[in-house]
C-alpha cells in the first residue's frame, strides 16, 4: 500500500506515524530517529501555536479567561476539558490550530529534504487522519497496544483513569479504519526491545522500496 514518493523534491519518504492513545508513538519515533530519520511532533508543534499571542487572542474571545494559568499560559487540562465536552468548541479550536501546525511541518519537511543527514522524515501525528494530514505521506505507520496496556500507562504517566481515555478515544477515528489505510502495524505490548526489532524490520523494508 505504500504511496509513490511525491510530497517533496528530493524524493525522501514522508512517514506519517500515528496510533491509539498511549500506544507508544513517541517510542517509536524514537527508534526511527536512531535509524536515521528526521522526526517531526506535531504536539509539540501545536504546543507551540496555542502558546503564540494571536492565538492567546483567539482563545480569550473563544473560550474565556479561565483557560489561563496564573502566569499567562494556557492551562491545556482546562482546555480539553471544554473541547472534549463540546464537539463544536473542538471543531473551532482543530480548525484554527491544525492549519497552522501544517505550515509548520511543511516548512520543516522542506528543511529536512534538503539535510543529507536523514534518510527519511517522519511526522508524528496522533490526529493523522482526523486532520487530513494521510496525503502529504508516502508511507503510514500504525501503533497499536492492548487497551489495558494503555489503561496503565495513561494512568501512570497522564493520571487519567479508563473514563478519561474512554471519553477522549470517541472522538477519533476507529482503530478499523486506521487499519485500513496503514502500510504497517507495530504492536507495542511487551519490551523495548520486541518494539525496536518490528520498527527496525519495517523501516528496512521501507527504505529498500524507495527508488534510488
Amino acid at each position: 500500500m505504500t504511496r509513490p514518493i511525491q510530497t517533496n523534491p528530493c524524493h525522501k519518504p514522508v512517514i506519517g506515524l500515528t496510533g491509539q492513545i498511549a500506544a507508544g508513538k513517541t517510542l517509536v519515533s524514537g527508534f526511527l530517529a536512531d535509524l536515521g530519520c528526521a522526526v517531526i511532533h506535531a504536539d509539540r508543534l501545536a504546543h507551540e501555536v496555542l502558546e503564540a499571542p494571536e492565538t492567546h487572542h483567539f482563545l480569550k474571545n473563544h473560550f474565556g479567561e479561565s483557560i489561563f494559568t496564573s502566569k499567562k499560559t494556557v492551562d491545556r487540562q482546562k482546555l480539553a476539558k471544554i473541547v472534549f465536552d463540546d464537539a463544536e468548541k473542538k471543531h473551532l479550536l482543530e480548525s484554527y490550530i491544525h492549519p497552522r501546525v501544517i505550515e509548520q511541518q511543511d516548512r520543516l519537511i522542506a528543511q529536512y529534504c534538503l539535510d543529507p543527514a536523514f534518510k527519511a522524515i517522519v511526522i508524528e501525528v496522533p490526529l493523522l487522519l482526523e486532520s487530513g494530514l494521510k496525503d502529504r505521506c508516502d508511507y503510514i505507520i500504525l501503533v497499536e497496544a492492548d487497551l489495558t496496556i494503555r489503561q496503565v500507562r495513561v494512568a501512570r504517566n497522564r493520571g487519567w483513569d479508563e473514563k478519561e481515555l474512554s471519553r477522549r478515544e470517541k472522538f477519533l477515528y476507529s482503530i478499523y479504519l486506521k487499519r485500513s489505510v496503514a502500510d504497517a502495524i507495530i504492536y507495542n505490548n511487551s519490551t523495548f526491545d520486541a518494539c525496536r526489532q518490528q520498527v527496525e524490520t519495517i523501516f528496512s523494508r521501507l527504505i529498500s522500496s524507495v527508488p534510488c
